[in-house]
């Protein structure tokens, strides 16, 4: 069967009025969908685009110029999402979301009527956010939101040096950044995202266009949470511990505090990769104590670590003494 196509002669297009209350559309439920045209001096406003559905909200207004003959579009409005999550799965997009909230605001223009949406002619700016949720594992192909960051590929390398802290997914206080459009390529430089195991940093671009990316990512450690002290000494627990047990206490180690990352590739194939780490030293609020002080050296010793043993990743650690 034929593409139908559509095309409409601004200069005779009467004012429009449409409202679906349960819309389909390529089998995805679009939910209700409103919207309003009127005549102006410069073409047609758009009075409102509204798409509400059990997870979404999408609302939007703006114009439909006519001028020297060429059409153009400029739309702004707000997204607000009680579970983005689902609400991308009813459009088929599994995006690996869990418990989150959304919310977005953008304002967008391209060259052409609203029907002839394209990515060479966008322009404008994309504001958005989630709240606390987290990310379960799921391929990047599968969301092309996420693919844009490659968060899910990210996640996974880091699962081989916090296996324990990214095992069962990752968690996030929040998720927010924006997108600057310029003829089709999305820039960002202030993505973040405030995780429980750490922060990420992003900054970069997509090409819709030629669906190409190109980011730099960072990863800091929260080595004030839950994380494992990663320290040398904890590959052989058994020299660790004979060596706590001389000197009584450990006082400092040395622990991953950034991880560099580049993410090129498309965004059917993007790829990860490892450009560096950075290492700190630390005061750890690790203590030890030898109970029953008094006992005999022919006594066993009992020590008490306030430190995880689960430790994965060797990197250099000092012992005091």
């Amino acid at each position: 069967m034929a593409p139908i196509e559509f095309a409409a002669n601004v200069d005779t297009l009467p004012p429009i009025s449409f409202s679906c209350s349960r819309c389909r559309f390529l089998d995805n439920d679009l939910g209700k969908i409103d919207f309003d045209l009127s005549r102006s001096a410069s073409g047609m406003k758009i009075n409102q685009v509204r798409l509400n559905n059990a997870h979404g909200l999408f609302y939007g207004s703006g114009d439909w110029f006519l001028a020297n003959g060429q059409s153009s579009t400029r739309l702004k409005g707000e997204f607000s999402s009680s579970d983005f999550g689902a609400f991308l799965k009813e459009l088929k997009l599994d995006s690996g979301i869990k418990d989150s909230k959304a919310s977005s605001t953008f304002d967008l223009s391209w060259k052409r009527a609203p029907y002839e949406f394209n990515f060479d002619t966008l322009n404008g700016e994309i504001d958005w956010r989630l709240t606390d949720g987290y990310l379960t594992e799921v391929s990047d192909q599968g969301s092309r939101i996420f693919s844009l960051l490659s968060l899910d590929s990210l996640v996974r390398k880091l699962q081989l040096d916090f296996r324990d802290i990214f095992a069962k997914g990752f968690f996030y206080d929040k998720i927010n950044g924006s997108f600057q459009l310029e003829n089709g390529i999305a820039y960002t430089r202030d993505t973040l995202v405030d995780g429980g195991a750490g922060e990420i940093t992003m900054q970069g671009y997509t090409d819709l266009n030629a669906q190409q990316l190109n980011y730099q990512i960072e990863f800091a450690p929260n080595v004030t949470s839950s994380l494992p002290v990663i320290v040398a000494w904890m590959v052989n627990p058994a020299t660790a511990l004979a060596a706590l047990a001389l000197d009584q206490m450990l006082t400092s180690a040395k622990v991953i505090s950034n991880i560099k990352f580049s993410l090129t590739g498309t965004l059917d194939d993007p790829k990860l990769t490892e450009l560096g780490r950075d290492s700190k030293e630390i005061s750890l609020p690790a203590r030890t104590r030898i109970e029953n002080e008094t006992e005999t050296p022919n006594q066993s010793i009992n020590l008490q670590l306030d430190i995880p043993l689960n430790i994965q990743v060797p990197i250099e650690a000092t012992i005091s003494g």
